[in-house]
């Protein structure tokens, strides 16, 4: 991960406001940040971690972004995550987005999947 790509990720997670991410989101000349895997993010895509809301996941999985899908990076998998207590879970963006009540969000993601 280089510099430039730090800061976006620290800008998303620094907007107070959910239209200050979808503005972030759309103002990224080349939003390949958001699809791929990262260690600092344990291991895991910003599509993922956005996935508790529907506007992001819509302009990420838009036809116009197409091109930055990639085998080598899959958009969509199951993730570690550890609880209050150390326990190990397994979530993916769908459960994060039937958690949040996200059903557009959840409609998104699996009309890309299929």
């Amino acid at each position: 991960m280089n510099l430039m790509q730090l800061l976006l990720i620290q800008s998303v997670f620094a907007c107070k406001k959910q239209p200050d991410i979808v503005s972030l989101i759309e103002q990224q000349p080349v939003p390949s940040i958001f699809y791929d895997s990262f260690d600092e993010i344990d291991m895991t895509n910003m599509l993922s971690k956005l996935s508790y809301d529907s506007r992001p996941i819509k302009i990420l999985l838009s036809e116009k972004n197409s091109r930055f899908f990639s085998i080598k990076y899959p958009l969509f998998y199951c993730n570690e995550v550890k609880d209050s207590k150390g326990n190990i879970n397994y979530q993916s963006a769908i459960d994060i987005s039937l958690d949040a009540n996200q059903i557009r969000a959840t409609s998104l993601i699996i009309e890309y999947i299929i």
